[in-house]
């Protein structure tokens, strides 16, 4: 092996080496899919599933919605008393999803929505949009690595005593986060039909409202603006779980209707509409992003070690195959047996000679020798006792056997061999083959 050649390897093992170092050190981060999905079937730290499991719990007839609130709100399995729960960036809604949501709650339901905005179109229906303000630019936001969350005390209008305390994590590191709010400008002085529920704080900083509810005909609207407190790992430790157990008390003991369908992706715009109101943007991107399919390997330990070894296997063939090829190997032909071919050359010779005896003399011979090697006959002495054990044993009949060597002896005995007796003796060689086993 050239000197070159042994240090194109050594590097190639070095960076190989470095590369599983680098998997291995990051490997807790890339283990997981940090992205907001809010997916009640992902156990990645910001899906839902045990805020749904939760929430299965507390009724075993809780049924997902896999389409729109206009078609899904409107069947004749929807009944008084039920509970219609989103949780998600942000939820989409065109004008006929918004008058079938009010209806439903109008009829006496409730709606649970946690997000970080709310639909213009049900805002403008719930509070009021021209009486109680000019303008509406949506939640308030407040940057922070963390909040104190807590709920109203409904007698003495104050906050519980313990607060929850929520830290945005993101691959295992506190980051600053977007809080959404709703500030006290969005309600009018005589809105007699929201309640205060909930709020959170900055240390000693003045409350965000977080948890308000609505009354709208004979049902409850319940707006929640940080749907991140109910993902999987916000809900992993105690008071997490105790959090979201007592936001869920608001609900009735109806059937509870998630929504899996009206989801906003995560880069979720506004826009208006022709009619002047508002709704929550997208435009038929009602579904969170997907995970890519690199992201759903790397994400598995088995499948991200086997495209790791297909990325090494690829360099190394690349690197291999980029030397000179080695010259082709011509095909030599094998060698060809020509002794049937040269019998048959030797047997037109003596038939242009008129040696018709030789000729036979050595069919003989072959013939003796295929006796010896298919049926194990000795062929010293061509009795009567040999006929009998080749008519045995080859099952062709007695009188044929003795016809044959019959035709021979004479042949032996002739000076002279016409063409007739030799075609005779072909013809009972022939007959002999075709009739043995």
């Amino acid at each position: 092996m050239s000197q070159s050649r042994s240090l194109t390897l050594v590097i190639l093992g070095i960076l190989l080496l470095l590369g599983v170092l680098w998997v291995v050190n990051r490997d807790d981060n890339i283990k997981y899919n940090w992205i907001e999905s809010y997916l009640e079937d992902s156990k990645e730290p910001f899906g839902t599933y045990i805020c749904y499991e939760l929430l299965k719990k507390k009724q075993p007839n809780l049924k997902i919605i896999k389409e729109s609130v206009a078609n899904a709100l409107t069947t004749d399995s929807i009944h008084e008393q039920s509970n219609y729960v989103f949780v998600g960036q942000a939820l989409y809604l065109d004008s006929l999803d918004t008058q079938t949501l009010l209806q439903f709650v109008e009829d006496g339901n409730t709606a649970f929505l946690s997000s970080k905005t709310i639909p213009f179109d049900l805002m403008f229906h719930l509070f009021k949009y021209e009486e109680c303000f000019d303008t509406w630019n949506d939640y308030s936001i407040h940057k922070d690595s963390s909040i104190m969350v807590n709920f109203y005390d409904t007698e003495t209008s104050l906050l519980d005593t313990a607060d929850f305390l929520y830290k945005h994590m993101h691959e295992h590191e506190v980051k600053e986060y977007e809080w959404n709010y709703m500030d006290y400008s969005h309600f009018c002085d005589d809105n007699q039909n929201t309640t205060l529920l909930g709020a959170y704080s900055f240390g000693d900083t003045l409350e965000y409202i977080n948890f308000i509810k609505v009354t709208y005909g004979k049902g409850l609207v319940y707006l929640h603006t940080t749907p991140l407190t109910l993902t999987n790992i916000q809900m992993l430790d105690e008071v997490g779980l105790d959090y979201a157990s007592q936001l869920f008390t608001h609900l009735n003991e109806g059937n509870i209707l998630w929504d899996a369908y009206g989801r906003q992706s995560e880069g979720f715009g506004r826009r208006r509409n022709q009619q002047g109101s508002f709704s929550s943007g997208g435009g038929g991107d009602n579904q969170l992003t997907e995970r890519s399919p690199l992201q759903y390997i790397l994400g598995q330990k088995s499948l991200r070690w086997a495209w790791y070894c297909l990325l090494g296997l690829s360099l190394f063939y690349i690197a291999f195959r980029a030397k000179r090829r080695q010259r082709i190997i011509p095909v030599i032909e094998e060698n060809k047996n020509t002794s049937l071919e040269f019998v048959a050359t030797i047997g037109k010779l003596y038939r242009q000679q008129g040696n018709h005896k030789k000729l036979c003399q050595d069919k003989m011979r072959l013939f003796l020798a295929n006796i010896r090697e298919r049926y194990g006959l000795a062929t010293n002495s061509l009795d009567e006792d040999f006929y009998k054990r080749l008519s045995i044993k080859s099952e062709v009949p007695l009188n044929d056997i003795q016809q044959l060597f019959l035709i021979y002896k004479n042949i032996e005995n002739s000076s002279t061999l016409t063409d007739t007796t030799f075609l005779n003796f072909h013809q009972a060689v022939k007959n002999f083959m075709l009739q043995s086993r």
